[in-house]
């Protein structure tokens, strides 16, 4: 006579086994999905200054002397590679609040990427012996990041740091992400990674996301003026 209980048992079990696998299966696309869209991401903004400095070493290897604008092209181009590779790390390395674990260190990183889009420091109180500085830090460097793409025209930042947050305000002419990033950040999304859309455009603010909420950090935005948007966490 057959064991209903045991038989039911044992499908349970394998049930249990086989959704604990899809689990994981599903897991997986989601972190491999991440992972795509982050280097296609970072490969798109770096292969522009890559690929100038390519082609001016190979002007620069037809020319016997060498031309002014080669080599202003080669210096810009270089500058403008180590500010994005050195941005990226600062954000989303390994180390990432080691590295940035003063305000010196922030400013020297922010800045030159800030140049690179004609976006200026308007306003810096930055201090660097405030409750969980290097967090804050790693923030900040995320948002702008994501300012360089809201003001892709230029305009500036401002920065102020207290004991109670940080303030973020970002000043220019804005283009069709301004609500994009509102409204993205109004929401609430507890897992980054379950939300992924295909299209690494948007994956940095998932990445960010993801970062302020796994360190307890709440970014609010919002619309001051026309062309001016203010962060705070």
């Amino acid at each position: 006579m057959r064991n209903l209980a045991q038989e039911y048992n044992k499908d349970q079990k394998d049930l249990k086994m086989n959704n604990n696998d899809n689990n994981d299966i599903n897991n997986n696309k989601s972190y491999n999905n991440y992972i795509n869209l982050v280097v296609s991401k970072i490969c798109h903004d770096l292969i522009t200054p890559a690929g100038a400095i390519a082609n001016g070493l190979e002007l620069l290897d037809k020319n016997d002397i060498p031309n002014p604008d080669i080599l202003n092209l080669l210096e810009q181009s270089a500058k403008t590679l180590t500010a994005k590779l050195i941005m990226f790390r600062a954000f989303m390395g390994s180390n990432a609040a080691r590295m940035v674990a003063n305000n010196d260190f922030l400013i020297r990183t922010i800045k030159p990427y800030l140049d690179i889009y004609n976006i200026s420091i308007e306003d810096a109180d930055i201090k660097d012996d405030i409750n969980n500085f290097s967090i804050k830090a790693v923030t900040l460097t995320g948002l702008t990041i994501i300012a360089a793409e809201i003001i892709p025209f230029g305009g500036s930042v401002g920065i102020k740091f207290t004991q109670n947050g940080c303030y973020f305000l970002l000043k220019g002419r804005t283009v069709d992400r301004k609500q994009e990033v509102i409204n993205f950040f109004s929401t609430h999304i507890k897992d980054a990674d379950k939300n992924i859309e295909d299209n690494a455009r948007n994956i940095l603010l998932f990445a960010l996301k993801d970062f302020a909420l796994s360190n307890n950090i709440d970014i609010k935005v919002t619309e001051l003026g026309k062309n001016e948007l203010m962060f705070t966490f």
